[in-house]
């Protein structure tokens, strides 16, 4: 999916939060990602949204710094410094790095606030937010 001033079903999206929740996502889950616009395609540079949609990509992508390896713990593990209460089938909504006694969570369509966390993990602040996205760390 790549980043366009209006949107195109199953081709482009125009909302910049969702451009965050993929680079936040991709750097707990430790697996790569690319942005793609449809300027960029063309060799313009990204008009507003496509330049809005980039930037909070690269934002969500480094919610944690460069040096920190992160290693995911999916939020059904027991060790997981946050649960989800969902019903079973259901999307995750929680996705965690975790490295040494930090972690970065983040919360997809949840309020991090109200968030469960267990194991020994507490949270220590919300680091971003972007409509129906939070990343918080927590520490124990």
């Amino acid at each position: 999916m790549g980043a366009a001033e209006k949107p195109e079903p199953s081709r482009r999206d125009n909302d910049p939060a969702a451009f965050f929740a993929q680079g936040a996502l991709s750097r707990v889950l430790g697996i790569g990602s690319t942005f793609h616009c449809q300027d960029c395609l063309n060799a313009r540079t990204p008009d507003r949204v496509q330049r809005q949609s980039a930037e909070a990509f690269i934002a969500g992508a480094t919610i944690a710094p460069d040096d920190v390896m992160l290693t995911f713990v999916p939020a059904t593990d027991a060790s997981a410094p946050a649960g989800d209460t969902q019903a079973p089938g259901a999307r995750p909504r929680v996705f965690a790095g975790v490295a040494g006694s930090r972690a970065w969570v983040v919360f997809v369509g949840l309020d991090g606030s109200k968030a469960s966390w267990r194991g020994g993990w507490r949270p220590e602040r919300r680091v971003a937010t972007r409509p129906g996205v939070e990343v918080w760390t927590g520490a124990r």
